[in-house]
């Protein structure tokens, strides 16, 4: 499944990224979505180290960040946490305009980052919500007399319904009645189905 990325990100090369990872599109949104999570609170982090005197985390916590950066080709990223982790490595003092400089780096495309996450989960969201219960009343009714008739056709019935409701909001609804057919509780498997019919107002 090909990643729909953005055009372009704050302080980002996308293209020399892409590049060097040979086109793995899906890779590089990993990177992105790993960095987004793991350095949200990144300044604050080392400045909290440095003043708990903590200078050797501080400088693999700089190293670290400066990696993440490279990896993702965004040099100003990566030259602010370089500058910062030599100048604790000489324990220089004075960090507060490097800090300061990598938040300045940092901020924009975390920001970035988020706002695309979450137009994601608004989109999902619609897809979710985009449920024809008239397209799902036949294969339920078909399931429904499987289970009730102890039928091992319910295994095949079940995987016709999932690849209907495979962006539903009954994912959790699907998998446990899903667990139930495989372990051939069909008493259980029907309660199941019965509560997702009964949220969708289908009549089996």
């Amino acid at each position: 499944m090909d990643i729909d990325l953005p055009e372009s990100l704050p302080g980002v090369d996308m293209a020399s990224a892409l590049k060097r990872l040979n086109g793995n599109r899906k890779l590089y949104w990993q990177l992105l979505l790993d960095f987004a999570k793991r350095y949200a609170s990144v300044t604050e982090e080392i400045r909290t180290l440095i003043n708990n005197g903590d200078l050797n985390g501080a400088e693999r916590m700089a190293h670290t960040v400066k990696g993440a950066g490279g990896n993702l080709s965004a040099d100003g990223i990566y030259n602010a946490a370089r500058r910062l982790e030599y100048q604790i490595t000489r324990k220089g003092g004075n960090y507060d305009p490097l800090l300061s400089e990598l938040n300045q780096m940092v901020t924009p495309l975390l920001a970035e980052l988020e706002t695309i996450l979450e137009q994601e989960q608004s989109r999902d969201g619609q897809r979710e919500s985009l449920i024809d219960p008239a397209q799902l009343a036949p294969a339920m009714v078909e399931l429904a007399g499987f289970l009730q008739a102890n039928d091992a056709n319910a295994l095949t019935s079940m995987e016709s319904l999932k690849e209907l409701m495979v962006n539903s909001l009954f994912r959790e609804a699907i998998v446990e009645l899903e667990n139930h057919i495989e372990n051939f509780d069909f008493i259980s498997a029907y309660s199941a189905l019965q509560k997702i019919a009964d949220d969708l107002k289908i009549s089996l």
